[in-house]
């Protein structure tokens, strides 16, 4: 996939602290949509759709796209950031969280900060944990302690 169309991505699904500047994400949506050719189809129909209309509502269903899709090649840091925020503000259940931020590979994660790399490795142990049936991922304290540390 082209890095220019990750980077744009990015620009428009990753949370901002200052808030929404949606004039400026959808002129960062045009330009993705100009250049992209090679996302996952759900993720463009979401794209088209928060181009046409450019509403915080639509912005919110690319960014759970972008989380579904598993495209951590926004970058690491902004894709954590992004599942962490949708999760927290319940926009995300914890069970797709986890198998989303537990498929970042171990080699993108090095640069991250403490707190998104501890999620990381919350998010691969409640996966683990689900898939032996020892607890419902639901059921992880430690995976929403993660989760809101990288939020605040």
């Amino acid at each position: 996939m082209n890095e220019s169309v990750l980077e744009l991505l990015a620009s428009v699904v990753a949370p901002h602290p200052g808030g929404l500047d949606l004039p400026a994400r959808v002129e960062a949506a045009v330009a993705t949509s100009l250049e992209e050719n090679t996302l996952p189809s759900d993720v463009s129909a979401a794209l088209d759709a928060f181009i046409e209309a450019g509403t915080e509502d639509r912005l919110r269903v690319l960014q759970q796209a972008v989380a579904r899709s598993g495209l951590w090649t926004i970058g690491p840091e902004y894709f954590v950031a992004l599942i962490a925020r949708l999760t927290a503000e319940r926009h995300l259940a914890l069970p797709e969280a986890a198998r989303a931020l537990a498929a970042v590979p171990q080699t993108q994660r090095r640069r991250l900060d403490s707190s998104s790399k501890h999620l990381l490795d919350v998010a691969d142990a409640v996966v683990e944990d689900a898939r032996d049936g020892v607890m419902d991922i639901e059921a992880d304290d430690t995976f929403w302690k993660a989760l809101r540390t990288v939020v605040s």
